[in-house]
Parts: C-alpha cells; sequence; structure tokens
C-alpha cells in the first residue's frame, strides 16, 4: 500500500476561502440592498412631488393661505406652517388619490353638468360622424372679418 503524503494547512485554506466568499456576498449583498433602497425613496419622492406639481393651485392656495396667516399673526403663521408640515404626508396621499381618481375617471361637461363616463363609451361616435362636426366647425363664421384668434 502506498501511503499519500499528509496535506498540512489543507483544512484552513478551504475554510479562508470559504469567509472571503462569504465576506464578499455579505458586502455585495448590502451594496444591492442600499441601491435598491435608494431607488424606492426616489419613486416615494417622485410620488409625492408629481402630484403636488399637477395640482399646483390648490398647493398654491395653501401657500398663499399660510402666508396670509402670518401677515395677521407672527405665532399664527408658525403653528399653521408646523400644521401644513404635520399635514403633509396626509395632504400628499389624498393627492395621489385626487390624480389617480382623475386619471382613470373621464369628466365630460355637457350642458353645463359634469358627468363621468367610462373611456369605452368616448369612442361611440365614428369617424364619418366626426369630420362632419369638424367641417361643421371650419365652416362657422368663415364670413368674419376678423382671424379665429381674436374672435
Amino acid at each position: 500500500m502506498s501511503q499519500q503524503p499528509e496535506q498540512s494547512g489543507g483544512s484552513t485554506a478551504k475554510w479562508l476561502a470559504i469567509m472571503v466568499v462569504m465576506i464578499a456576498v455579505i458586502i455585495i449583498g448590502i451594496w444591492i440592498y442600499k441601491w435598491i433602497t435608494w431607488i424606492i425613496y426616489g419613486f416615494i419622492a417622485l410620488l409625492i412631488v408629481i402630484p403636488l406639481f399637477l395640482n399646483r393651485k390648490w398647493v398654491s392656495k395653501i401657500i398663499a393661505w399660510i402666508r396670509g396667516t402670518y401677515k395677521k399673526h407672527i405665532a399664527l403663521g408658525i403653528i399653521t406652517t408646523l400644521g401644513a408640515l404635520a399635514a403633509f404626508l396626509p395632504f400628499s396621499a389624498f393627492l395621489v388619490g385626487k390624480t389617480i381618481w382623475e386619471y382613470f375617471i373621464v369628466k365630460k361637461k355637457k350642458n353645463g353638468i359634469v358627468q363621468t363616463q367610462e373611456p369605452a363609451e368616448l369612442n361611440n361616435e365614428t369617424n364619418d360622424e366626426l369630420l362632419s362636426k369638424a367641417d361643421d366647425l371650419l365652416t362657422k363664421n368663415i364670413d368674419s372679418k376678423f382671424p379665429p384668434t381674436e374672435q
């Protein structure tokens, strides 16, 4: 029988390699986790900023109201500013819901009455009806002496 020479430090080298690989995997995992959280925080920020921009009339009215409270009394202005900061996230959530609602529900004004319609109901008119309406609009007031922008 032949004897195999003993491998000194063989098991230690394996454990060292396993430790290096585990440390590398942990570092890469932490790095990926930080990137994913950064992307999620970016989407949350966009989810807050975009509805604020789309509903800028409401936001400007609230800012004008807060400025008006400063004109009345400084302490009242500070209190309203703190209240606005406390109500910012619920207000942003409301604006997100309002924006989604307005996006999926199409409002059509008809004789001064606001009616909601499903998007499928909007395409009931044929192309010929739409073209005839366009022709009526184009031929209407053609004898006017003013251009259409000045009427």
